[in-house]
């Protein structure tokens, strides 16, 4: 089953969510997932939504204002975490954080959605491959290669993230080539073949075209998770 995850970033009030909630609790897709707000999500929980962390704390607990735990999370029902971000790791510089953020959510049996992606550059210059090989390396050092199996790997190609980037979504065969580097290089290195989700530009109409490519695992969705209908959508194409 492929899994779509509508990223909602710091978006929608509280009238809005509610909107928005009341008209996905009732649809019971099984592969859907919501990532709203920290001081959203228990009423994506309460109301039997597949309910994502956009983000986790790199420590356990402690006096660190603003930060949410992974057991904090756990405790509320939260089975999933993004991790790793590109907009994390651009206006956070979160990539020196990443290998403790997927600790601490394996640490509480919380399955990381980890995201990897080369920007515009990197991508014309060649290096893309070393770049997503450096963010895998870099996210999994030091932990136990069997704790690593329930990590899913979010591809996002910052060049093409509309907010960050051209908004131009890579070809079939550029997404098809780094889903299968991923899972080799992952499969040969650390044991296990990871589910590969695409994130960048996704909508409810270039998906029609990435439904044609054989080797990814579903999608990890922003602006157009925001918008009901269209996101409704998307899900419904989504098998």
């Amino acid at each position: 089953m492929k899994l779509v995850i509508g990223n909602l970033k710091m978006n929608l009030n509280q009238k809005e969510i509610e909107e928005y909630i009341a008209f996905f609790k009732n649809k019971k897709y099984s592969h859907a997932f919501f990532a709203p707000t920290y001081i959203y999500l228990k009423e994506f929980v309460d109301n039997g939504l597949n309910t994502v962390s956009q983000d986790i704390s790199p420590y356990s607990k402690g006096a660190y204002t603003g930060d949410v735990s992974a057991n904090q999370l756990k405790s509320m029902g939260i089975n999933y975490s993004i991790v790793g971000h590109s907009e994390r790791r651009k206006n956070y510089a979160d990539g020196m954080l990443v290998n403790e953020k997927l600790k601490r959510l394996l640490e509480n049996d919380i399955n990381p959605i980890l995201c990897i992606g080369e920007a515009f550059e990197e991508r014309n210059n060649n290096t893309y491959l070393n770049v997503i090989k450096e963010e895998i390396d870099e996210a999994f050092k030091n932990i136990d290669t069997n704790k690593l199996k329930c990590v899913i790997i979010a591809y996002e190609p910052i060049w093409s993230i509309s907010t960050s980037g051209t908004g131009i979504v890579p070809t079939n065969e550029q997404i098809s080539e780094i889903s299968s580097f991923i899972k080799d290089y992952v499969q040969d290195k650390y044991s296990y073949t990871p589910k590969v989700l695409y994130g960048g530009s996704v909508n409810n109409i270039n998906v029609d075209t990435l439904e044609e490519i054989g080797n990814i695992d579903g999608y990890l969705v922003g602006g157009c998770s925001l918008k009901i209908k269209e996101f409704n959508e998307l899900i419904e194409k989504v098998k």
